[in-house]
């Protein structure tokens, strides 16, 4: 899949993305592998979280960026960065002129949340929490993608908790505040184990980039 001739690697790689979220995390590794390997092509592939680990299980991508870490023995994940989580509410909301909150002051809303089926890690973030905090979150409905999750929130359905990356696909109609007791949300670069010369040079880039800041 990679040749040399003069020290110029060529190939191609599979690289998941999430479909219901901007990944920045991934916008200046794109960069510079370009700059660096330009005949290094990526296929950019697009799945739901739950679809991200599913493409390396399936081996139907090289790479995925997600927010859940390695499920098999021959994969591997590093940390790019985390995501602090924010409590999502109609702007109408008693609580959204507040500049931050703590999940304890949900405790009597009816969440919505993404569906299981979509992002398991999304929904499991507010079971978990609710459990830190020691109340059963009352879970209303679930949505099939995060513009249904946004619309049914600006119309008053209910809240949820989402990362800080989806903030610019809501605008007026609903707030995002900062939930000071979450942990923030780790992103992966998750990858099966393989001798592809340019998944190497991908991960090597990335190390060397994470190192630099």
């Amino acid at each position: 899949n990679a040749r040399t001739a003069s020290a110029d690697y060529s190939g191609k790689l599979r690289v998941g993305l999430p479909k219901e979220r901007v990944c920045r995390s991934f916008f200046s590794i794109f960069e510079k592998a370009r700059e660096k390997y330009p005949n290094i092509k990526t296929d950019l592939k697009f799945y739901s979280e739950n679809g991200l680990l599913r493409a390396i299980d399936d081996k139907t991508a090289d790479f995925v960026v997600s927010f859940g870490t390695a499920r098999s023995e021959d994969a591997e994940s590093l940390c790019l960065c985390s995501h602090k989580n924010y409590a999502v509410l109609p702007r109408f909301h008693p609580l959204a002129r507040q500049t931050s909150l703590s999940f304890q002051e949900l405790r009597y809303e009816n969440f919505l949340t993404l569906s299981y089926k979509v992002s398991g890690i999304e929904f499991d973030r507010i079971i978990v929490q609710a459990g830190i905090s020691r109340f059963s979150p009352h879970l209303v409905a679930e949505a099939g993608s995060v513009a249904e999750l946004l619309t049914m929130i600006a119309l008053g359905k209910g809240v949820s908790v989402l990362t800080d990356d989806y903030k610019e696909m809501a605008k007026d109609p609903v707030v995002f505040i900062p939930v000071d007791d979450i942990a923030p949300t780790k992103e992966y670069l998750i990858w099966r184990k393989n001798n592809d010369v340019c998944q190497k040079i991908l991960i090597d880039l990335i190390k060397d980039s994470l190192q630099s800041i």
